[in-house]
């Protein structure tokens, strides 16, 4: 039996590339990989995808508290006072600061769009890069690194070529073991 993501094939291990899309061990959160938990669940002082599913919740509820205030605050219905549940207590608006607050509501309903727009590409970035870590780490997992990896820098004399028509030379001769 094989774990879940993999087949057999002979003796040979074939890792299925599906399974880091659809996140089988969440991106490498496994017992030997604990460390990434911090980076792509959270921890206790945020970050991670928590940390971007709060952002996302937040901006966008603000977003939408202040897209109804600004909906409020310039139709024509006096009874529309949602704008004031945004707005500073003891605010009042009258016609010589509506202007001044329609701007100020505006800007903040924006500002708050565009970072929950930013948390979702940000939310997409993370899970693209934790689903390219869990392929990667699939992949290498049975890679072999064996002991002999080395090499060998030593001094070289070159005869002269007389097709090419060189002259004898000295350099360095690189040998690379794998």
């Amino acid at each position: 039996a094989c774990p879940l993501g993999q087949a057999r094939r002979g003796d040979q291990i074939l890792l299925d590339p599906i399974d880091a899309l659809v996140g089988n061990d969440a991106g490498g959160v496994d017992g030997m990989l604990l460390f990434k938990q911090r980076i792509v669940v959270g921890d206790h002082r945020g970050g991670g995808a928590m940390g971007l599913a709060y952002a996302i919740s937040w901006n966008n509820q603000m977003f939408i508290d202040y897209r109804k205030a600004y909906v409020d605050l310039v139709d024509s219905n006096p009874n529309s006072t949602f704008y004031e549940h945004v707005l500073p207590k003891g605010v009042t608006i009258d016609s010589s600061n509506k202007d001044y607050y329609t701007r100020l509501i505006k800007n903040k309903q924006d500002g708050y769009q565009r970072n929950r727009d930013l948390s979702i590409i940000c939310t997409a970035v993370l899970y693209l890069l934790t689903m390219i870590d869990a392929y990667v780490d699939a992949q290498m997992h049975d890679y072999d690194i064996s002991p002999d990896l080395s090499v060998q820098v030593a001094p070289a004399i070159m005869p002269p070529n007389e097709q090419q028509q060189t002259d004898a030379a000295v350099g360095l001769r690189c040998k690379f073991n794998f």
